[in-house]
């Protein structure tokens, strides 16, 4: 038995998929079939049931698996000992990000962030807020950027910065030529929002949002990202919600799109997340230190484009 064994049912047992499991172990899937089966073997133990879809742990595997998490757990504690020895950062750092945040803030720090720790492995998942509660809870991950509720007492939250979000507008919308939007009089001219940005803008505006008063036949709650929205808007369909990082990475003819947003203010709350009891404290501190100066530079850049026109007049 060894260590890379426990991995292997302990990724099953998340996954409930030898394919998937195999692919966020970083092996082949005959590979990781053939270990669990010598592990099986070993043990002269059925640890999961392939007969059932998606695959399951057997009432012994239940049991195994669960002591596998505690072994684990003990020898990642024991490799950060040893790797807090050193001077530079080293080892490996999984993290965690939203979808929604991924494309905008990444860019902003990864590079520079990799390059200061060469030693260091980044392994990024983008995965929606539910599952990165879970992720976080199952120790799958070490940390992760995103937009956890204030209420969320189960981990350790770092606060990155308060996102607003802008409004992105068609040329063929009404609201075009306005030099702000108004969010109760947007939700009668076809306003597209993804769900994501319907929990974040929600929890954070609460009882004065906009959103929560209104006959929802005149809301489409789209699943799909920010940038299927965002070009759902450019073909001429309404008026959508982006975060204002997003400004960053537009031509001047897309940002041609950006309106102002009336109070109250949409906005999202970026976090650093971790669990409590996370021992790579290094990592931790230098990532935060390092997430959050790369937001609030980055919104000092967004105010630089003089994103707001006065007023448009539509050709």
């Amino acid at each position: 038995m060894n260590v890379s064994q426990l991995k292997y049912i302990v990724s099953v047992d998340s996954e409930r998929n030898f394919a998937r499991a195999a692919k966020l172990c970083h092996v082949a899937q005959p590979t990781l079939s053939k270990e669990i089966q010598k592990l099986e073997h070993k043990l002269d133990v059925m640890i999961f049931d392939r007969t059932r879809t998606p695959v399951v742990p057997t009432r012994k595997g239940v049991k195994l698996i669960e002591q596998a998490r505690c072994i684990l757990k003990e020898v990642s504690r024991f490799q950060i000992l040893a790797e807090s020895e050193q001077n530079d950062l080293s080892g490996e750092c999984i993290l965690g990000i939203c979808p929604s945040i991924a494309p905008y803030l990444l860019p902003l720090f990864l590079p520079d962030f990799g390059n200061t720790h060469p030693k260091l492995n980044i392994h990024i998942r983008e995965m929606p807020v539910g599952a990165i509660t879970q992720a976080l809870l199952n120790e799958d991950i070490d940390a992760a950027i995103c937009c956890l509720p204030e209420k969320e007492n189960a981990f350790y939250q770092f606060k990155v910065g308060d996102e607003p979000y802008v409004a992105y507008v068609s040329e063929d919308n009404p609201l075009f030529g306005e030099a702000s939007v108004d969010m109760n009089i947007a939700i009668k001219h076809g306003l597209h929002l993804a769900s994501d940005v319907i929990e974040q803008i929600g929890s954070q505006l609460g009882s004065c949002n906009p959103l929560m008063n209104m006959d929802t036949a005149n809301l489409i709650m789209e699943s799909g990202s920010l940038e299927t929205m965002r070009r759902f808007v450019e073909l001429g369909k309404g008026i959508t919600l982006i975060p204002r990082l997003a400004s960053l990475y537009m031509g001047q003819r897309r940002r041609r799109y950006v309106r102002d947003v009336l109070q109250p203010l949409p906005k999202r709350k970026i976090v650093l997340a971790t669990r409590r009891g996370f021992q790579k404290r290094d990592v931790l501190s230098s990532l935060n230190k390092s997430v959050r100066q790369a937001f609030e530079l980055g919104m000092k850049q967004t105010d630089q484009l003089d994103l707001f026109p006065k007023r448009v007049v539509n050709s």
